[in-house]
C-alpha cells in the first residue's frame, strides 16, 4: 500500500496512487492494524498527498487521510486493548514539516 502512495517524481500520471488512495479511503477498516502499526509512514504519505500539485490526488488523500484518522481514533478508543501512555501521546497531530516553515 505504501508504494502506490509514494509516486515516483516527474511523473504525469497518477491512476495507481488514485487507486490506492481509494482502496484506502473505502477500505480503511481491513488495514487497521497495518495503519496502526506504520502511522508515522502513512501518516507523512497522506499529508504529501493532500499537499500534491494535482487536484485530484489531494481529494484523493483528504479522503485517504479521514479514513487514515477514523481507524486510528478506533484504535485508540477500544478497550480490549489498553494502549501505554507513550502509545497514546504518540498520535498527537503535529504539523507537517513543509507547513512549519
Amino acid at each position: 500500500m505504501s508504494a502506490t502512495l509514494d509516486p515516483p517524481e516527474g511523473l504525469t500520471r497518477y491512476d495507481v496512487s488514485r487507486a490506492g488512495l481509494s482502496l484506502l479511503a473505502n477500505h480503511a477498516a481491513q488495514y487497521r492494524n497495518f495503519l496502526f502499526k506504520s502511522h508515522e509512514t502513512v501518516s507523512g504519505l497522506l499529508q504529501k498527498m493532500m499537499a500534491h500539485k494535482n487536484s485530484d490526488l489531494k481529494k484523493a488523500g483528504s479522503r485517504g487521510f479521514e479514513a487514515f484518522l477514523k481507524q486510528i481514533s478506533l484504535v485508540l478508543k477500544d478497550e480490549r486493548r489498553p494502549l501505554t501512555d507513550d502509545e497514546k501521546a504518540t498520535f498527537w497531530v503535529t504539523p507537517s514539516p513543509s507547513s512549519a516553515a
